[in-house]
């Protein structure tokens, strides 16, 4: 089954800097909001618009100047005064010169201009180029009822208009109850989406991806539709529709004339034939029809090379279920920032093959990376939901037992205090398994009919002021068992549980008291992790798999080490 986890962002900036400025941009002459334009200061900081054309930025000193540009707006220059936080900015459309290039009024013609444009973008995009990256989905059902909001930040490989490889950073998943949730890897698949190549299958096709304009013409009609005169360039405006409908993408493209380079594509497609993702927690017999999707990319030049600097894609769509239907919304963005540069990314035991949801759901929610990393604009709908699932602290993931969704299949839960294990999913192991690490057979008498496979998950940051981890015990269900389940084996699996997450917070304390204010080399930080997994296995081994009196009064022994331990 194919899957999608739909990715995005709106607005960057670095909390250490001291002045935190923000405001809107709108269209001068009806001042309607300008999604997505950029918005920087003279030094570099800023970022682009949100949907609703709000922006904030930190500046570090002042006074400063505001850039503000939006394809088919005349750029515009603000200037930062101290004492003023809030700017509303205006910028006017330039009006669009149809027929301004001759040349291209032939179908023929506007097809081999923009031939040339997507040969000359891919040529020059072709070398990688990393950048940060802020994503954030956002669905909702029926009359806009909210059902799921995912955020997260990575590393991306950029190249040839797209991106190879995404890598998370950190990231958190938020669903309210009884909730539809659509499965979306859409980073996946957008790794396997050559922008400028041959169609994967997982998305209708574009005409960006054909190798010649004969191929162009057989396959799309393509018109000229206008140009905008800018004070250095001239921006041609080209549109494009597929010969067959639902199969492949309509939309416009918009192609810097001097450079003959594309600045921004939106595709769109109704009724697509491809639904390349599926639902979580629905019932039997639940089908999805009639997918619109609109993916709109705008590029920034990077050194003469056009590089995504963010993806915006909405999909919609109809989930049926006998004669009830409900349309279900999700929208996707995308924000690339600070090109060559990349985060610290969480460690992870070497010998662990971790998909990206797993990693979220193995990772806690980095608190201070997020506060110190970004602040991010908001759609009034989206900072509503986001504060009830923080309110109600649903951005972990629970149980169907309790009430609540389970977002996937997955295999890990953070041991964190007072949780309360999925007992279900306990009993995934055959009793014959051999265990390497301690030369035994789980469920012998060695282990006594207890086990449970644990995992540490480290992130760290290094700021300019100091090195701060976060180090957290992770249970993997699948390797983890009990015999019988009975009250008593139920509380020595959570005192097991319990010492785990205790060897993680003395772990990060160790890290915290050796490296202070020092960036790690990261070979070294995965040598003492390894380390610190092996004590703490070990340790485990011996108080919980061994030949230990499985009585009560062991329990307490157990709860009162656990009581010094804490103390310590």
């Amino acid at each position: 089954m194919r899957l999608l986890i739909f990715c995005f962002v709106i607005c960057w900036v670095n909390l250490s800097a001291q002045i935190t400025l923000s405001g809107v941009v709108a269209d001068q002459s009806n001042n309607r909001p300008l999604p997505f334009a950029n918005v920087f200061t003279d030094t570099g900081e800023g970022g682009i618009t949100s949907e609703s054309g709000k922006f904030i930025i930190e500046v570090k000193a002042m006074p400063a100047k505001l850039t503000i540009s939006y394809v088919g707006y005349e750029t515009k220059v603000v200037q930062l005064k101290a004492g003023t936080l809030f700017y509303p900015v205006k910028i006017a459309p330039i009006s669009m010169q149809l027929m301004q290039i001759n040349v291209l009024a032939t179908d023929e013609n506007a097809a081999a201009f923009f031939y040339e444009a997507i040969e000359n973008s891919r040529k020059a995009s072709v070398s990688p180029r990393l950048a940060k990256t802020f994503r954030r989905t956002y669905s909702t059902i029926g009359e806009g009822r909210p059902t799921e909001l995912l955020e997260g930040y990575y590393n991306a490989t950029l190249a040839e208009g797209g991106v190879r490889s995404f890598e998370i950073k950190n990231g958190r998943i938020g669903v309210p109850v009884n909730s539809y949730l659509i499965q979306l890897d859409f980073c996946k698949v957008l790794e396997g989406y050559n922008f400028y190549g041959d169609s994967d299958g997982y998305l209708p096709p574009s005409p960006l991806q054909e190798r010649s304009v004969k191929k162009i013409l057989k396959n799309y009609y393509v018109k000229y539709s206008g140009s905008y005169i800018t004070a250095n360039d001239t921006i041609v405006k080209i549109i494009f529709e597929s010969k067959k409908p639902g199969k492949a993408f309509d939309g416009t493209a918009f192609i810097q004339q001097s450079s003959k380079q594309i600045i921004r594509v939106v595709h769109q497609v109704e009724n697509a034939d491809v639904i390349p993702f599926y639902l979580v927690n629905i019932q039997e017999g639940t089908s999805l029809e009639n997918m619109g999707i609109k993916w709109d990319t705008g590029f920034e030049t990077i050194d003469g090379a056009p590089m995504p600097r963010y993806i915006h894609l909405v999909i919609n769509l109809d989930v049926v279920y006998g004669s009830e239907r409900a349309a279900l919304k999700a929208n996707t963005k995308l924000f690339f920032y600070d090109y060559n540069e990349v985060f610290t990314l969480p460690v992870f035991n070497d010998n662990e093959e971790l998909n990206d949801y797993d990693k979220i759901l193995a990772v806690p929610y980095n608190h201070a990376f997020w506060q110190r990393t970004a602040k991010l604009p908001e759609t009034g709908m989206e900072e509503r939901f986001r504060k009830d699932l923080e309110n109600g602290s649903l951005f972990v993931n629970y149980s169907p037992s309790s009430g609540h969704i389970e977002l996937l299949n997955n295999r890990f839960q953070l041991i964190q205090e007072g949780m309360e294990p999925d007992w279900e999913k306990l009993s995934g192991l055959s009793l014959d398994t051999y265990d390497r690490q301690t030369r035994s057979t789980l469920g012998s008498d060695a282990y006594n009919g207890l086990f449970a496979k644990t995992l540490f998950s480290l992130d760290y940051n290094c700021f300019e002021d100091s090195t701060q981890f976060e180090v957290a015990a992770v249970l993997d269900y699948s390797s983890s068992y009990m015999n019988s389940k009975d009250e008593l084996e139920c509380s020595f699996f959570l005192k097991f549980l319990q010492f785990a997450g205790l060897h993680a917070k003395e772990f990060e304390k160790k890290l915290s008291e050796k490296y202070g204010h020092k960036c790690p080399d990261r070979k070294e930080l995965l040598m003492d992790m390894k380390e610190a997994e092996k004590t703490m296995k070990k340790h485990l081994f011996v108080l919980f798999n061994g030949q230990n009196k499985r009585n009560r009064d062991y329990l307490e022994d157990l709860e009162t080490w656990i009581s010094q331990r804490r103390m310590q």
